[in-house]
């Protein structure tokens, strides 16, 4: 499509996704009692992973 705007929310998304990774080991590691748990942590985690999207929404609703 060779639109500018969507390779920027492209990059957007990649972060997300690359953040709800980091969100999946850290609660896998806790679950297999590796790393001590903490709820804190996840929840934090998936706040930003809802962030990010929501921001990845808004900007595709203003392309489109």
């Amino acid at each position: 499509m060779n639109e500018p705007v969507l390779l920027e929310i492209a990059d957007e998304l990649t972060r997300a996704g690359d953040e709800w990774r980091n969100f999946a080991l850290s609660a896998a590691k806790m679950c297999k009692q590796r790393i001590a748990m903490d709820h804190d942590q996840l929840a934090s985690q998936l706040h930003k992973c809802a962030d990010l999207e929501a921001e990845v929404h808004k900007q595709l609703r203003a392309a489109f």
